[in-house]
């Protein structure tokens, strides 16, 4: 060690002491970024991507996804305090085809799922209700302006934009939609 401190000191090594600046870098990097797995417990859906969740009263809500080679309509809830999966009963699932590429966002106490429109279904944002682990479809709610897939969604007072995503043929998008989350329907724009 004393031998690392007297070659750092040499101004003639300064790749040296760049060397042994980073390794201590890196070193601390590895300190303060470490991923926690945290022992958890109840029962959790397979391996699945593509989901979206949203945080409501301190639980994280999972929705929809792609399983191992399909499209899954698991939903589920994980309390992060006390590290337990909840599997959602079927009941309370959606009645609606399993989705992904979709987006979930917490409006009030609620939540929107904003997916899309897959052959006869008749609405593209849903609505949940941790309350009363309710789904619900807002009738007449239009359409968005098109159909798309891999999107993004934030909500801003009582309105959620829809920005981007693709077609189903990777026509790629670079504008929005507007939903009104007090009437429940797509503004025309």
């Amino acid at each position: 060690r004393s031998h690392a401190r007297a070659v750092e000191r040499d101004p003639t090594n300064g790749d040296l002491r760049r060397c042994l600046a980073q390794a201590q870098l890196h070193r601390e990097r590895q300190l303060t970024l470490v991923w926690n797995q945290p022992k958890t417990t109840g029962r959790v859906h397979t391996g699945f991507f593509h989901t979206s969740t949203c945080v409501v009263k301190g639980l994280i809500y999972f929705f929809g996804g792609i399983g191992e080679s399909q499209t899954v309509g698991a939903f589920s809830t994980y309390d992060p305090v006390k590290g337990v999966w909840t599997a959602v009963a079927e009941k309370c699932r959606p009645d609606w085809k399993p989705f992904f590429f979709h987006t979930a966002n917490r409006v009030g106490n609620r939540i929107v799922v904003c997916r899309t429109i897959v052959g006869g279904e008749t609405s593209c944002a849903l609505v949940f209700d941790p309350a009363t682990s309710k789904w619900s479809e807002p009738l007449d709610q239009s359409f968005p302006s098109r159909q798309r897939i891999s999107h993004s969604t934030t909500v801003v007072g009582d309105r959620l934009y829809l920005f981007g995503g693709m077609s189903q043929d990777c026509e790629s998008f670079n504008d929005f939609d507007i939903f009104d989350t007090q009437r429940m329907v797509w503004l025309p724009l």
